[in-house]
């Protein structure tokens, strides 16, 4: 379950930034992250893993969105550019088997509100 790995190191990251943003004494009141699509995580295992993970901090209580971003590919052949679905890696204009995946490889936190903010 690498879900719990990537939970650990999201909720490690959420209370360094509320601490250094608001303070040592910050309360984290929601954590946003964005995955896409091609790590495959389980929203459900992620959230387990940040209810435990929280448990006993300052972001406990605090709730975990999770913003999917799909599989966004190019293909070299006929230069057609969208979303696309793995694992079927083949242009869907001219059926060119080399697109390039140019997104759904992000997995990043992209905010963190505390309980002071509004």
């Amino acid at each position: 379950m690498h879900e719990f790995a990537i939970t650990e190191r999201l909720v490690e990251t959420a209370l360094r930034t509320a601490a250094e943003s608001a303070g040592p004494d910050a309360r984290v009141r929601r954590v946003r992250m964005v995955a896409g699509a091609l790590h495959a995580l389980v929203e459900d295992n992620m959230q387990m893993a940040y209810a435990v993970l929280t448990r006993g901090t300052a972001a406990e209580g605090s709730r975990l969105e999770i913003v999917r971003r799909p599989v966004i590919a190019a293909c070299g052949g006929c230069g057609w550019s969208g979303e696309i679905t793995p694992p079927f890696f083949v242009c869907p204009r001219c059926e060119h088997v080399g697109v390039e995946v140019t997104g759904g490889k992000e997995l990043f936190l992209e905010e963190v509100e505390t309980a002071d903010e509004h």
